[in-house]
């Protein structure tokens, strides 16, 4: 499973996949609604409801910030200790 929310201060929508790739949860917003807090917060409770109880093994974050001084890929942070 994969998903993603995009287009926060515009358009911002929620796109969930299955392992083939099909769109099976789509959910959008006015773009007054859903700023970066209220973006996260609906990914965790989306996950909690998708995952029934099981337990999480990883989750990413891909930031897009254009520019010239950001326009290759860059790890920003590594953890290793949350449980």
């Amino acid at each position: 499973m994969r998903g993603q929310i995009q287009g926060i201060g515009s358009k911002p929508s929620l796109a969930v996949c299955n392992a083939a790739g099909e769109i099976f949860l789509e959910q959008s917003w006015p773009a007054e609604n859903l700023d970066h807090t209220a973006a996260s917060r609906t990914v965790l409770e989306t996950i909690a409801g998708l995952i029934g109880g099981e337990r999480v093994i990883a989750v990413g974050h891909r930031v897009v910030h254009r520019g010239m001084n950001f326009n290759t890929p860059l790890c920003i942070a590594l953890r290793s200790d949350i449980s």
